[in-house]
């Protein structure tokens, strides 16, 4: 069984163990919290912090950092990459303490504002003590990172898992023990996030200490570091802007109504589980590799197939993802959310933005790989560019919609924005370097499209057959759509592509065979 397949298991299993608690988190913040101010402005104190965990932990510095350390490991040996890893952190560290003081500086300038809603001085006052997690998360990224250069996956894939579990334990275990109310609640949440980002720190630097590696506070200059800063900069950017450019969706949403916002953060709340568990999963194990191959230089056929195995394992896994969120979305809508003050009518009139959302996630995978061909390179700055003229297409395309199509119309936007970056990423990529086009994908494509198209008639008979059949209540017809429909359209799935002669259906028998050892494993 090939190394790179227990890796992808590995962090696949640790993501979607994240995922999912992170949408029990969710469930547990808007039990106790509602969806009123309080919630409102934890949220928006928790925006920042979070936000740069996605452009950090899951973006820019893991980027930037893996291609100069893996040079630096091939080069000159473990013990230099440790330093050059001393060094980048010392600098890190130095920067985010500056930025936090800044930052609770800003926010402490808020309650001098007169006449603004109660919820943004709570949200200042909360900001200022969840700030912090802004260096936990740096560092964490930093760990990570190291480690998945030195192919140890599953310690950095499963710390997302700490935070949620810190938060959950923290507002639901003393939040309800010894909160009196939502607003002494969220105080316990937010310590549970504090908790949580230095449990991150923690383990993954414990790992690397008993791979030889030795903290020490180092402010020296070296040609690495100026690498990696090169290479940081314009990646920080680009990432910053996706980041802005969800940020503005979601203001122009909360001018449309108040239930856009809502509506949009739960569509794409649902696409995160099949994009963390498959395109993060995936790209996080196969980046590391494509980053050697372009530093050994004369192997491009490898570094062909691997980019083309890459894609071919993304693209297999995210259409029928998109396939069931499609047609499933308002029983999956229903079985999660559809409590208290989110009825039937709500499902209603979110499926559709989930529908539109869901057909984001292949693009998402081919412009995720894309993007981390370009940093194997060492080339930050053309996905940055890019990503500009997303950010304007995106911009230009909601202010458009949003009035003759609402909500929708920012879902669109965001869409045909996805599209066109994917396409240029590819198109750039391909004129950079010949060993990432897309020649040899038109044959697994066409066999993944005939198994996504028997896997949609499955999955409409099933339902058919199900609402005539039977005459249940929309909690447990959605409850029983879920739990027979779904395996048995990815059944079908999968078989079809078995007996079309998929070239990766090999990988993936050995892929299901060990999920199902890991989970006799852990049960």
């Amino acid at each position: 069984m090939s190394k790179k397949l227990k890796n992808i298991t590995i962090v696949a299993s640790s993501t979607l163990g994240s995922r999912v608690l992170g949408l029990f988190r969710d469930m547990v913040t808007f039990t106790f919290l509602g969806a009123g101010a309080i919630n409102s402005a934890f949220l928006l104190a928790f925006m920042l912090p979070n936000l740069f965990r996605r452009l950090l932990g899951e973006g820019a510095l893991t980027s930037a950092l893996i291609p100069i350390l893996s040079e630096e490991h091939h080069k000159h040996g473990k013990e230099e990459a440790f330093r050059f890893l001393n060094k980048l952190i010392t600098w890190v560290s130095l920067g985010m303490v500056m930025l936090i003081l800044l930052v609770i500086a800003g926010l402490n300038f808020v309650d001098h504002i007169p006449n603004l809603e109660p919820r943004w001085y709570l949200g200042a006052k909360l900001g200022m003590i969840l700030i912090p997690y802004m260096l936990f998360v740096c560092l964490a990224a930093a760990f990570a990172a190291a480690l998945n250069v030195f192919e140890r996956f599953g310690i950095a894939a499963s710390s997302q898992i700490w935070l949620n579990l810190a938060m959950i334990i923290a507002l639901g275990v003393f939040g309800y023990l010894f909160g009196k109310n939502a607003e002494e609640q969220v105080y316990y949440l937010c310590t549970g996030v504090l908790i949580g980002g230095l449990i991150q720190v923690i383990w993954p630097a414990v790992a690397l200490m008993r791979s030889g590696w030795k903290p020490k506070f180092d402010l020296s200059p070296s040609p690495a570091l100026s690498s990696w800063f090169k290479l940081f900069i314009p990646g920080f950017g680009g990432a910053a802007i996706y980041q802005i450019n969800f940020m503005v969706t979601q203001l122009l949403a909360f001018w449309l109504t108040n239930s856009a916002v809502a509506t949009l953060y739960l569509a794409n709340r649902l696409i995160q589980l099949p994009q963390g568990l498959f395109t993060i999963s995936l790209v996080t194990v196969f980046f590391p590799s494509l980053s050697k191959l372009v530093i050994q230089g004369d192997k491009k056929s490898d570094l062909k197939d691997l980019y083309l195995k890459g894609l071919r394992m993304l693209m297999v896994v995210t259409i029928p993802a998109t396939v069931g969120l499609i047609v499933l979305r308002e029983p999956i809508l229903s079985l999660l959310f559809e409590w208290g003050q989110f009825d039937a009518e709500n499902v209603r009139a979110t499926g559709p933005i989930l529908a539109i959302v869901a057909l984001s996630l292949p693009f998402f995978a081919l412009s995720t790989l894309s993007t981390r061909g370009f940093h194997s390179l060492q080339d930050t700055r053309t996905p940055y560019k890019i990503g500009m003229v997303m950010f304007g297409i995106n911009l230009i395309l909601s202010v458009a919609l949003m009035f003759p199509y609402g909500v929708a119309g920012l879902a669109l936007a965001n869409l045909t924005a996805n599209i066109i970056q994917t396409i240029l990423l590819q198109v750039k990529l391909t004129a950079k370097e010949e060993s990432f086009s897309l020649k040899g994908l038109g044959a697994p494509m066409i066999q993944i499209g005939f198994a996504a198209c028997s896997m949609i008639i499955t999955l409409y008979l099933m339902l058919f057959a199900w609402e005539s059949a039977f005459s249940f209540n929309g909690k447990l017809f959605a409850t029983v759509a879920i739990l027979t429909v779904i395996p048995g359209g990815m059944l079908i799935y999968f078989a079809t592509l078995w007996i079309l002669g998929y070239e990766d259906k090999h990988e993936f028998k050995r892929y299901c065979l060990l999920i199902l050892k890991r989970r006799k494993a852990s049960s």
